[in-house]
């Protein structure tokens, strides 16, 4: 599992796609990224559930770090902008059910978090990748989410269940 989300974060930060059909022809040709694909859209399913079986339980991703939510919002970006000039017909259904799933995770993130200092970081983060989501075909250059090495991109990520009750990743 750990390898399919390196080779992700590999091809969107290390091969620096130059548009998104070589996302498109990497995700047809290589398994390894789609399925990391699969394990990041997993990873942002259970980051929207309740803990616990109440309703009015916190979500999952409020039980994790700044560094985790960090790391989740780096590679998203990612993914958003690499793919972000793909049509409908183009993108793969995996693509566009994880920008479907960062859209959800960014506003759930906004509404639901509780923010008790005067550093916006993470909320102008969140912003960005908001607007790399909704807003097509402007070419604005962004700050850098977070410099990181991708392999800490990966390891920050935190340790989640799939659907089918098998742990989908693993810090190592």
């Amino acid at each position: 599992m750990a390898d399919h989300l390196s080779s992700l974060c590999q091809s969107l930060f290390d091969d620096k796609p130059s548009s998104s059909l070589h996302l498109f022809h990497l995700l047809r040709s290589h398994d390894s990224i789609k399925l990391g694909l699969h394990h990041f859209y997993s990873l942002l399913k259970t980051s929207l559930r309740p803990i616990g079986d109440d309703d009015s339980s916190l979500l999952g991703f409020q039980s994790w770090t700044d560094q985790q939510i960090q790391s989740l919002l780096s590679i998203g970006y990612a993914i958003a902008s690499a793919s972000r000039s793909l049509t409908a017909e183009q993108a793969e259904p995996i693509i566009i059910a994880v920008v479907q799933q960062l859209l959800e995770f960014a506003l759930c993130y906004l509404e639901k978090s509780k923010f008790h200092s005067d550093d916006f970081t993470m909320q102008n983060n969140i912003l960005q990748l908001l607007e790399i989501v909704l807003v097509d075909g402007t070419d604005r250059v962004f700050e850098q989410l977070e410099l990181c090495s991708v392999n800490s991109l990966v390891e920050l990520l935190p340790v989640v269940s799939s659907d089918c009750g098998v742990i989908c990743w693993m810090i190592v």
